[in-house]
């Protein structure tokens, strides 16, 4: 029988983590003949920082193989969000058979670095620059022409 079940994926770092911490992401598919899987992880905020990397396969058994990703967390993305897709061709009709699965990964804390990307991304973090500077130069002006004023 040849089949693809849609896999199962975990992860090892909980609902929060930090910046630069090492954490796996395990796909564990059911399939024959054996599927080949990759992992897409993404901002789950903004669906931005998207990338697709392989992983090491351990055979479980004739038509179980659990695959596992390395990364290291990072400030890009605030919290991560993984998929799987897994694919194998069926040998009687060379028809492709594909599946995924998604799930949410941990929040990233502790990211110092975070708020000028917030601030300064899009249009709304130009028109809040740009706020900013307005109201810095009105104190700025006020407090000289207090000064000048007050020389007299």
């Amino acid at each position: 029988r040849e089949y693809l079940d849609a896999p199962v994926v975990s992860h090892n770092r909980g609902e929060a983590t930090e910046q630069d911490v090492k954490m796996s992401v395990t796909c564990r598919v059911e399939g024959f003949p054996r599927p080949s899987a990759t992992l897409t992880y993404q901002n789950l905020i903004d669906g931005e920082e998207s990338r697709t990397i392989s992983g090491a396969s351990r055979i479980i058994s004739p038509t179980s193989t659990e695959y596992k990703f390395k990364l290291s967390t990072s400030c890009e993305y605030s919290q991560y969000y993984f998929t799987c897709e897994t694919q194998t061709t069926r040998n009687s009709d060379n028809r492709v058979l594909t599946q995924s699965s998604s799930i949410e990964g941990p929040i990233v804390n502790g990211c110092e670095n975070a708020l000028p990307v917030i601030i300064g991304g899009g249009v709304g973090g130009g028109v809040a620059f740009i706020a900013i500077a307005v109201i810095a130069v009105f104190f700025i002006l006020k407090k000289v022409k207090s000064k000048f004023y007050s020389r007299f």
